[in-house]
């Protein structure tokens, strides 16, 4: 299970974290997780996750819209079968 901690989006449709220091914050503890859903409980759209050291993660954004599956292939990039989101 990977660390995570509450986020929302706003109108503009920023991905802000509703607590402060979620670096470091984010848990897989089920108590705090619901403290923080019950706490925030209409702000919290989505939980997010710390990429980096904290998870193991390491993520490759590419933005799609900017035709950035084309400018990856200058690379010559082998990319492994993985997890992924969209």
């Amino acid at each position: 299970m990977f660390k995570i901690f509450p986020a929302t989006l706003t109108q503009d449709k920023r991905k802000i974290p509703l607590i402060k220091n979620w670096q470091n914050s984010a848990t897989t503890d089920p108590e705090q997780l619901a403290l923080w859903q019950n706490l925030y409980r209409d702000k919290l759209t989505f939980w997010g996750i710390p990429t980096g050291t904290t998870n193991g993660i390491i993520v490759l954004d590419i933005d799609a819209k900017n035709n950035g599956f084309e400018s990856i292939k200058n690379y010559n990039l082998e990319i492994p079968p993985t997890m992924c989101q969209r």
